[in-house]
Order: structure tokens, then C-alpha cells, then sequence
């Protein structure tokens, strides 16, 4: 089975393309809603990371993109899986992320503080992960993303989340992309040295569900095999 986990302000929808492309390939596949009975309010991080290895087991490969290539990495410490693939993924504790500057989050400190859910504006959204999509295209795509539950944006985005790499013993993978202005290749470098795991690299940003095919392809080489 080939599991697919959404980033932060994602959902299960996103990878509608990417299932439909894997199922031709011969392979089950299962996009996750992780907030599907959640309370955002007082859900962490690792409550999405328990949704997901209750699921997994030593058959499954398990695919996430940004928060869900975090989770990837923190599924593959606690659960034994067959492999893991990491796309723009958000960083492990030691790595930081400062592409967000602290001014920029200043409006969100209420948010944070009350633990409202929230999204973040269409500015930040255009300027850090919907860069280099025409402005009517972004603004479709913005509409699509939700709310995320405040401690869970914290934890990602302060680069929260421990994982002790001796504990992975299933293949990683990475994908990087070149005009990614969150998750940068220089840090997806540094997550994927962590684990001594091969990194590819393709053109675009942040936002990977636009044109598919490229990722999907390069997903496919890597697992095929397996």
C-alpha cells in the first residue's frame, strides 16, 4: 500500500492525481485526511504521527509532502515500513527553517496563544509557497487550502519535532525543488544527510500538485524496485 500524507494546510484531495497515477502502476493507494476527528484546538503534531503508524506496517510505502514528509520521517523512527519518500519535506529538531521571517508571524501570535485554528493569508501564501504560479492560479489554489491547528503550525514551523535517525532502518528518499521558498534544497540536504539518503532535485516550488507527472515519475523510480 502506498500511503500519502498532506502538508500543513493540505488535505487528502491534493493528491487525487497521484493516486490515480499509482493505481495504474499496480499499486494500492490510500490518500490520508489527518485532521479527519481531530480537534484542532488541542491536537499536536504527534497525534498525526499516531494516525499514521496505526495504519502502516512492513508492506507500505508512505509518500508526505512538507509537514507530511515531517511525518514520514517520524513514522519511519517508530513503525517499520518499507520505505519512505520525503517530498519538500518540513525539518526534524537541529534543523531549522528561517525562510518565515518573525515579522511576518506577528499577526499570528494571537492564534498561537489561544490555539485558534487558522490559515495563513494569501501574501504569505503567494510569497513563500505559491511562487512563480500565475495570480489567478494561486488564488485557486489558495482557496483549496484549510486550517491548521495552531500547536501543530507551531511545532513545524520551529522545527519541533525530534527523530533519532539510528531508530530508521527502511530506505528515505528526498525530493527537493529548486524554487522552493520554504523548504529550501539547501535544508532538504541537511534532512537528507541525517539519514544518509539519496536527494533528487526538480524545478518549481513549494506547491507540488500543479503539474504532477515530473514528482510522480521520479516517485516511481525509486520505489519500483523495492
Amino acid at each position: 500500500m502506498l500511503y500519502f500524507l498532506h502538508g500543513l494546510n493540505g488535505s487528502a484531495a491534493e493528491w487525487t492525481q497521484f493516486v490515480e497515477y499509482f493505481k495504474e502502476k499496480g499499486f494500492e493507494c490510500e490518500a490520508v485526511e489527518l485532521q479527519e476527528g481531530m480537534n484542532l484546538r488541542k491536537i499536536r503534531f504527534q497525534d498525526y504521527v499516531d494516525k499514521v503508524v496505526m495504519k502502516v506496517d512492513s508492506n507500505d510505502i508512505v509518500i508526505g509532502h512538507s509537514m507530511g514528509g515531517m511525518i514520514v520521517q517520524k513514522a519511519a523512527e517508530l513503525a517499520t515500513i518499507k520505505a519512505g519518500v520525503c517530498i519538500c519535506p518540513s525539518p526534524p529538531f537541529g534543523i531549522e527553517m528561517k525562510s518565515i521571517s518573525i515579522l511576518s508571524q506577528i499577526r499570528y501570535i494571537p492564534f498561537f496563544i489561544a490555539r485558534i485554528p487558522f490559515l495563513p493569508s494569501f501574501s504569505l501564501a503567494q510569497n513563500h509557497f505559491l511562487n512563480d504560479i500565475p495570480l489567478e492560479e494561486a488564488q485557486r489554489r489558495y482557496a483549496q487550502l484549510r486550517k491548521q491547528s495552531a500547536l501543530v503550525t507551531y511545532e513545524v514551523l520551529r522545527a519541533k519535532i525530534p527523530v533519532d535517525e539510528k531508530k530508521v532502518d527502511c530506505p528515505l528518499f528526498f525530493i527537493a525543488r529548486n524554487n522552493d521558498h520554504i523548504i529550501s534544497p539547501r535544508i532538504v540536504e541537511r534532512i537528507a544527510k541525517k539519514y544518509n539518503a539519496p536527494i533528487k532535485y526538480l524545478d518549481g516550488n513549494h506547491y507540488i500538485f500543479s503539474d504532477i507527472k515530473p514528482i510522480a515519475d521520479m516517485i516511481y523510480d525509486d520505489i519500483k524496485n523495492l
